[in-house]
């Protein structure tokens, strides 16, 4: 009967430890978001973007979105870049692609 406690008591201690680092990790995720939506932010307001960019030119130089959006009439992808990705609401950075996976248009949004 000890064993069996002490089995269950290192279990809710490993469940504790896989919590702390799933916490660590969406940490660095939100982390991650925050630091690649400046970096479109500033690049849009600095000017720093170019018609005709690929979409892994723009990864490797800016990071990932939070969001790739087909729009309706699928003539374009949208990328989103936002400082909260529990909130669209906030302050947001808009990259548009064609089907082509270049870079066509962009805007910042407050």
């Amino acid at each position: 009967c000890i064993l069996l406690v002490f089995i269950s008591g290192c279990s809710g201690m490993s469940s504790l430890l896989d919590l702390k680092s799933d916490m660590d990790s969406q940490q660095r995720i939100v982390m991650n978001q925050e630091r690649n939506f400046q970096r479109v932010w500033l690049a849009i307001e600095k000017n720093k973007l170019k018609k005709g960019l690929g979409g892994d030119y723009i990864i490797k130089k800016y990071g990932e979105p939070i969001a790739r959006i087909v729009e309706k009439d699928k003539s374009r992808v949208r990328w989103a870049y936002t400082q909260n990705s529990f909130c669209l609401s906030g302050p947001r950075s808009y990259l548009y692609f064609d089907l082509q996976d270049l870079l066509i248009d962009w805007q910042n949004v407050q």
